[in-house]
């Protein structure tokens, strides 16, 4: 009978220390959509087409809400917050947060941008919300790397960060 109830109390403890290492409110990727000249547009609009299946959940995207920021502190550019509740982005979402790049295509007018964003490290943040701005569209393949700053759950990246890659 002690040995039963030795086992049940393990066995309740590993289930209990399985569960903790689990929980964590996962990370979500936001992008906003630019047309060639720039002015940021609605991604769920009929001019804009994607690739919304992908073979990760990192790489499945999907329309946005309208509340891009989500209410998190976050620094950015006025003129980037003043999109929020104005316009949808391209989300997707990492859980605890993205072990690997997460790749896009979009295209508008039957051209394509192919896009990748690496992670940096996070630190001891488990999960993190990132809102990343374009460049002006334009076909070809570009990267960007999002290096998490600790002292926000949210980071706005500025459209300077993007490289186009051969």
């Amino acid at each position: 009978m002690i040995m039963r109830a030795l086992f049940l109390c393990c066995l309740v403890l590993l289930m209990a220390m399985g569960a903790y290492g689990q929980i964590c409110p996962g990370s979500s990727l936001i992008y906003i959509v630019r047309d060639k000249k720039g002015v940021a547009i609605d991604a769920g609009g009929k001019d804009v087409t994607f690739n919304s299946a992908g073979t990760t959940r990192s790489n499945t995207w999907t329309v946005s809400d309208k509340d891009l920021i989500r209410g998190r502190k976050v620094e950015m550019p006025d003129k980037v917050r003043q999109l929020n509740n104005k316009l949808t982005g391209l989300a997707a979402f990492g859980m605890c947060n993205f072990k690997e790049p997460a790749t896009l295509k979009v295209t508008i007018g039957g051209k394509t941008m192919e896009l990748t964003f690496k992670f940096g490290p996070m630190g001891d943040v488990e999960s993190t919300d990132y809102i990343v701005d374009s460049i002006p569209f334009k076909a070809g393949k570009y990267e960007i790397t999002l290096n998490h700053d600790p002292k926000f759950y949210t980071s706005y990246y500025a459209p300077t960060g993007w490289k186009k890659i051969p």
